[in-house]
């Protein structure tokens, strides 16, 4: 599956981060950089944007 993922971006700030929904609903705290194009979710490149699109329950 090709991930569509793009940098999260505000005008003038660099490194922005979002917890990621899939290790959140797993009781883990992990940041990332990077959100789906299409659901606006933030996910983790790989692992995560594949459970998040593919699994009903994740």
């Amino acid at each position: 599956m090709k991930t569509h993922l793009e940098r999260i971006t505000r005008s003038g700030e660099k490194n922005i981060h979002r917890n990621v929904v899939v290790c959140k609903v797993h009781g883990k705290h992990t940041d990332t950089s990077f959100i789906c194009k299409f659901c606006r979710v933030p996910l983790c490149k790989g692992h995560c944007f594949t459970i998040y699109h593919t699994k009903q329950k994740y």
